[in-house]
Formats: structure tokens, sequence, C-alpha cells
């Protein structure tokens, strides 16, 4: 990663770098993993950001011991069964979902999505940005902690200036953050 000053670094993951692996709904996209040499199919992992294409109506989300997961539809439409919760309709950017990985769930609809998965105590958030917002404060986190934002590009082509830097994006890069700084305040603008 190449830092912008003393405590941020900036990485721009292409569409094109993202691994792409099937799994039994559909094909899902590792758009970040930390550390960066985990292994999400051995459970190596402390988080993960991933997108997901559900191509099968009917799906049986993976069991994941010991991991909080979110999840917010991008595209399309779902109906989410958590064993003994009430039935969830999810469509683009209208909820996230927060559940256990070791709750039973099935889903019913076609759609794409986005997942974080996350270990232990660390925690996290979703959620949608609109296209047309102008700015957005980033970075914005408590004494002695390590924080991470990440923003997945969902439009043809995207610019982003953070600092003094222009990121151009393109249609399924994620642009990821990192600090360490427990006072800096960054703002992304568009």
């Amino acid at each position: 990663m190449k830092g912008l000053s003393k405590m941020i670094e900036i990485k721009a993951i292409r569409a094109h770098e993202q691994k792409s692996e099937p799994w039994s709904g559909g094909r899902t996209k590792e758009l970040s993993i930390f550390p960066t040499d985990g292994d999400y199919s051995k459970g190596d992992f402390i988080w993960r950001v991933s997108t997901a294409k559900v191509e099968q109506y009917e799906s049986t989300f993976t069991t994941l011991n010991e991991v909080n997961r979110k999840l917010m539809v991008l595209e399309g439409s779902m109906h989410v069964f958590h064993a003994g919760m009430p039935e969830l309709e999810l469509k683009p950017f209208s909820l996230v979902d927060e559940f256990s990985g070791e709750v039973p769930t099935k889903s019913f609809g076609l759609c794409s999505d986005f997942n974080l998965l996350m270990k232990g105590n660390i925690s996290g958030d979703m959620g949608y940005v609109p296209q047309d917002k102008e700015s957005l404060k980033i970075l914005q986190q408590k004494e002695n902690t390590e924080m991470w934002e990440g923003f997945y590009c969902l439009t043809p082509t995207m610019t982003v200036s953070v600092e003094k830097r222009v990121i151009s994006l393109k249609q399924g890069d994620f642009l990821l953050f990192f600090s360490q700084d427990a006072d800096k305040k960054t703002t992304v603008q568009n």
C-alpha cells in the first residue's frame, strides 16, 4: 500500500485482481481480506469483504463458526430465512442483514450482494453512499484503534479525490483505506 500521509494508506483493488470462486449458490468475488495473506477457505482471516452473485433461486448459506456476517443486496432481491427468526426481504440498498455465521440460513431469490465477515471482537458496518454525494468524511475513529474503510464502485466510472491524490475507479473496483491515527479525519470527494 502506498501511504498519503504518515498514518493513512490507500489501496485500489481492481476488479481484474479480485479472486473469484464458485459457491453452492453462484459465484463470489473476494474484494479484500485481512490479514492480506489470509485464506477464506481455511477460515484464516480476521475480516473479509466480498460480493456474491446468487444464481440459484434457493441457496443455503455456508456455516461460518465464530463469524459475524453483514449482507446488503446490490441488485435483484432475496428472502432470507435465519433459523428461529422472522423472514427478511432484502432489496437493493434497503437493509443490512446482520447475523451470526453459525445460524442456519437459507435464501430464495436471485441477486448480487455485498458481504462483510468479521471474527472475534472486530466490528464493522456497511451502507450505501448515493452517487450524487459530493463528499464524505471517513476514518473517524476512537483513540488507539486501527480502522479500515472500503468503497465498492457500482457505477461505470468514478473519480475519487482524497487529500491531494486522485483515484479513478471502474465498476467492480474496491478502494480500501487504513488508518492507525486516532485523530485523523479525511474527506473523500467525488
